[in-house]
């Protein structure tokens, strides 16, 4: 667990919105720690720790639902009928590029599945989920903090 924490200090990011992966509301429903929303539609979270739950808790259930590999989960995530950064008449996302770079931070093949790489299930959700607030945020975002990481999958493992 020592070399995965150190991995996130160097990759994790955050943004003004405590969105780290620019997730959106669900249908029907609120995320828990939600101040508002954005422009766009993404979620703007009370505090870092409720942005990060909420990524692993959407990861989460796409693999539960039968996508779990980066490629799949991507497709989803972010899907090419949508634009990146949600950005109205802005370029398509392309959930291969993403899946392929995901892949690469995480060191994980895009088309294995998350839950067989290792029998660490949070580690690998973990892993995703920082790879994608490097990629939603960029390398010139800020590093996130541990804590609020750390913060974000308590609640995520304690079911909060």
């Amino acid at each position: 667990m020592d070399a995965i924490i150190k991995a996130f200090q160097t990759c994790a990011k955050t943004n003004s919105n405590n969105n780290p992966g620019y997730v959106k509301k669900p249908p029907g429903d609120t995320w828990k720690g939600t101040t508002g929303y954005d422009a766009r539609g993404h979620v703007t979270f009370e505090n870092a720790g409720w942005g990060w739950r909420a990524l692993l808790r959407t990861l989460s259930a796409k693999c539960n639902s039968g996508k779990c590999t980066i490629r799949a989960i991507m497709e989803d995530y972010a899907p090419a009928n949508d634009t990146e950064g949600s950005i109205p008449g802005g370029k398509p996302n392309d959930p291969l590029t993403y899946a392929i770079a995901i892949g690469q931070w995480c060191g994980i093949d895009p088309y294995a599945d998350l839950y067989e790489v290792t029998d660490d299930r949070h580690a690998n959700l973990l892993k995703l989920a920082c790879a994608i607030s490097l990629y939603e945020n960029g390398h010139h975002a800020p590093e996130a903090h541990l804590s609020d990481i750390i913060h974000g999958l308590m609640m995520f493992i304690g079911g909060m």
